[in-house]
């Protein structure tokens, strides 16, 4: 909060100074350095936990959790490394940097895809288990392997991969034999996502354009138009989707009742003034990843807003009434774009509430469309908190 000398508020009103300073303070909180209390505030405020310290370099690229979710696997350009987040120390993974998301067979087995060896030309899989301390590479028949799942307690994995062909399909593989073929071969369209809940029957996948939602023996759901990937819950009721988030300037980013309405209104206009006199090549707004949760037995769409972010995770605990944390890598929170982290929440109360037809902190309804099934080518309460570092 900010003090004046009371001869200034003798002429203005609190909400008259505060507008007329707060737009220029908040364009230059767009380049300011990275400020690891309010995070910690704005993280509070909303229940999630940071994997990572809040001000860190934290350039990962994808993230993964151990089945028992005491492991984070992350991979940054240098190569990848396991966060244990009982103990809080990380230890790196002694292969290769992989080229796209691992997978964990169970919870001390992770795979991983790696570029071709030296003079082939096909990538290869590498599994490493972590209690033996052990390697076990395999060469794969497909290019471009990416999104593995384990499938069927560890028994094989789901992957896109591209065929002969040149299109990029689901494929099964077996660690066991190294051996491969074709999954969900009704699916016979390029795929850009997928993601597979074996228990509940549930397959989502995704095409540049939308995503389907169906069960696994090809009968369709629900089609999401703009939705880049859509992560079933292992139980099957929900569905979290992750799509591109409204625009947001980098240069008025505010936190929830920062200003009052009529103190809003002037800031926005000046915000406008300040636009106009920008060169063309600088930025006017970000579009922030934004998660979606889909009600499939109710068949209604919410979204959540208390936070942004992608790499969305269905975290499992062993407490069944906090079976619904959701691990993501963040964005933002609030209206606010953040240092980059790995967030971790419980949304078990947040969608009791829905489910009662309540509207909790943080989370919109969404007007949604009727179902079009058909394929691609249709238009259109927490008790107990996992142990994670602070």
């Amino acid at each position: 909060m900010r003090f004046f000398p009371l001869f200034i508020l003798a002429a203005c009103s609190r909400d008259d100074l505060y507008a007329e300073t707060s737009f220029t303070d908040n364009v230059a909180e767009a380049f300011a350095d990275c400020n690891p209390s309010e995070i910690r505030f704005l993280a509070g405020k909303h229940a999630i936990q940071t994997a990572f310290r809040n001000c860190g370099s934290n350039t990962f690229g994808d993230v993964s959790w151990s089945p028992d979710g005491v492991r984070l696997h992350f991979r940054v350009v240098n190569g990848s490394y396991l966060l244990n987040a009982e103990d809080k120390t990380i230890t790196t993974v002694p292969t290769e940097v992989p080229t796209a998301d691992s997978a964990w067979l169970h919870k001390e087995l992770i795979a991983m895809p790696l570029q071709p060896a030296e003079g082939e030309t096909l990538p290869r899989l590498v599994q490493y288990n972590l209690s033996a301390n052990t390697i076990d590479i395999s060469p794969l028949p497909v290019n471009n392997p990416q999104d593995l799942q384990t499938w069927g307690d560890g028994e094989s994995l789901l992957m896109l991969a591209t065929g002969e062909d040149g299109t990029q399909r689901p494929y099964r593989f077996n660690p066991a034999d190294d051996s491969i073929g074709r999954a969900f071969d009704f699916i016979d369209v390029a795929v850009e996502r997928i993601s597979y809940a074996p228990d509940a029957g549930l397959l989502a996948w995704s095409t540049t354009e939308s995503t389907e939602l169906m069960r696994d023996d090809g009968t369709s759901l629900k089609i999401f138009s703009g939705v880049k990937r859509a992560i079933p819950h292992p139980e099957g009721r929900y569905v979290a989707l992750e799509v591109t988030g409204e625009g947001i300037s980098p240069f008025d980013q505010r936190a929830w009742g920062e200003l009052s309405p009529e103190a809003r209104k002037r800031e926005l206009a000046r915000q406008e003034q300040f636009i106009e006199r920008l060169p063309e090549w600088a930025p006017r707004e970000y579009n922030p990843p934004e998660i979606q949760i889909y009600d499939i037995e109710k068949e209604l769409l919410y979204r959540v807003t208390a936070f942004y972010g992608d790499h969305f995770e269905w975290y499992q605990t062993p407490n069944p009434l906090s079976r619904y944390y959701g691990s993501f890598i963040l964005w933002g929170i609030e209206g606010k774009q953040l240092n980059r982290n790995v967030g971790l929440t419980d949304l078990s109360e947040k969608l009791r509430m829905l489910d009662k037809g309540d509207i909790p902190l943080g989370i919109e309804a969404v007007e949604d469309s009727e179902p079009k099934p058909g394929g691609q080518d249709t238009e259109d309460v927490s008790t107990e908190t996992p142990t994670t570092p602070q």
